[in-house]
């Protein structure tokens, strides 16, 4: 089986044996706050207040990543998305999944990460909210994550 047709059990563990949520925290992600249900039960809250800063942020349940995103133009804006925003296919799917965690009982919190705004490579910007993003998605092959799926970003 080559490693994209692995099936995705939802144990993630890295080469050292980290769990997706120590992942993250040794990583330098700070947990945010947690989801909860919303005044109507298609919304939801997050609590904590969050960067206006460009960053990563990821969805846990327990022990395990299950959505990575980011967000280019602030994790504020974004997360805000997600509490009530019907114009969102992505938005609206993730909070669907965040909803039926809370129903069954789950606490889904959110962790957030903002890397340093300005990185240079041999002279050349690199944007290190995508290549965290996409490091974390392609080591943790998150659940609720479609490009995930096959292990390709």
């Amino acid at each position: 089986m080559k490693p994209r047709d692995t099936p995705r059990t939802g144990a993630q563990h890295n080469g050292q044996g980290l769990n997706g949520r120590a992942l993250l925290l040794a990583a330098g992600f700070t947990c945010q706050g947690v989801c909860q249900q919303g005044a109507s039960i298609d919304r939801m809250l997050i609590t904590g207040q969050s960067e206006r800063k460009a960053g990563v942020y990821a969805y846990v349940v327990g022990d395990e990543v299950r959505y990575v995103g980011a967000a280019q133009r602030g994790l504020h804006a974004r997360l805000k998305h997600y509490e009530n925003t019907q114009r969102l296919r992505t938005a609206a799917r993730i909070r669907a999944e965040v909803l039926k965690e809370i129903a069954a009982g789950q606490i889904v919190e959110v962790f957030t990460l903002v890397p340093p705004a300005e990185f240079l490579w041999h002279g050349l910007p690199v944007n290190l909210v995508a290549g965290i993003e996409g490091g974390l998605i392609r080591a943790l092959r998150p659940l609720w994550n479609v490009r995930g799926l096959g292990g390709d970003i």
